[in-house]
């Protein structure tokens, strides 16, 4: 006998078919940053026959024909509305191997930062989509966390123009620091 699944099991089978599903019925995903993401690629590659050049560019003419044809928008609402809990269940276990319970702010990073960068996930690959998923997850916790302890660590320190010396009452408060000592 097979273990049971719990609840929070995620198909990856599924994931993907549904990734895929919000892809192709995506009306808000009109391909501008297929142009964008071109530019960067010849830019890091350029002068160089490298083989994840050459799959990124089949990627990007891949985008570009599905762009180009009439998309079937019709299901887009019926598959958010099933992705969208799956998601949010892979950002909580994200959270969790973080200790991080219910923080509303980093879970809202991690659904903006997967709504930017699902559609760049090539479903014609053999890949696993929650792989995918919680990778960009992973990320986009990772940049919230820096982002926290970079706050937190300016609300910490002094800014120079507030420096003071403090080697005698009188200077913290505009006295001479040499006033009332003798140099022997």
């Amino acid at each position: 006998m097979g273990r049971k699944k719990s609840n929070n099991y995620v198909n990856n089978d599924e994931l993907k078919e549904l990734v895929t599903d919000y892809i192709i019925s995506n009306p808000n995903d009109d391909g501008a940053w297929v142009e964008k993401y071109e530019r960067t690629m010849i830019t890091k590659y350029k002068g160089k026959n490298d083989k994840r050049f050459q799959s990124a560019m089949d990627f990007i003419q891949f985008r570009k024909e599905l762009y180009a044809h009439e998309r079937p928008f019709g299901k887009y609402e019926e598959t958010c509305n099933k992705l969208i809990p799956i998601l949010y269940k892979i950002i909580d276990g994200r959270m969790a191997s973080y200790h991080i319970f219910d923080n509303e702010d980093i879970r809202q990073e991690c659904m903006l930062a997967l709504l930017k960068y699902l559609n760049r996930f090539d479903f014609r690959l053999n890949t696993s989509a929650f792989a995918y998923v919680s990778e960009i997850i992973t990320q986009a916790i990772n940049l919230y966390l820096q982002e926290e302890k970079k706050d937190y660590l300016d609300g910490l320190l002094i800014p120079e123009n507030q420096l003071f010396d403090f080697r005698t009452i009188d200077a913290m408060f505009g006295g001479d620091l040499n006033e009332g000592y003798e140099n022997d």
